[in-house]
């Protein structure tokens, strides 16, 4: 009954860590390709949230593919916040004026007016 036991604690632990090799490669990858080195994606951002994410996937369910479409949506994420935050500084400077638009995206022009 002991060897039965410390071979389904075994078993589970394999299993469980399936979810963290692949978010690991899935890291791994993204730095050795310089993906982290674009300006707008921020790793101190961008890892511990993914990191989380994947910690809260169901172990059963999870495939690779579902990791790189979470990467995928975290680095959109942390792109648009990064982008968000430059375009409002520019706004707070008057170098870049808000404009209505159409679209849900929020649209922006440069102000020419301003004298510097």
């Amino acid at each position: 009954m002991e060897i039965k036991k410390l071979f389904c604690i075994l078993v589970k632990r394999i299993i469980m860590n399936k979810k963290q090799v692949g978010a690991k490669a899935i890291l791994e990858t993204l730095t050795e390709d310089g993906f982290f080195d674009n300006e707008w994606i921020d790793e101190h951002k961008f890892r511990p949230r993914y990191l989380n994410a994947v910690s809260k996937l169901d172990e059963d369910t999870t495939t690779f593919g579902m990791l790189f479409e979470l990467a995928e949506k975290i680095s959109k994420d942390v792109i648009r916040e990064n982008i968000d935050r430059t375009m409002g500084d520019l706004i707070k400077k008057g170098l870049v004026e808000s404009v209505d638009s159409d679209s849900d995206e929020p649209t922006y022009k440069l102000n020419i007016n301003k004298n510097e």
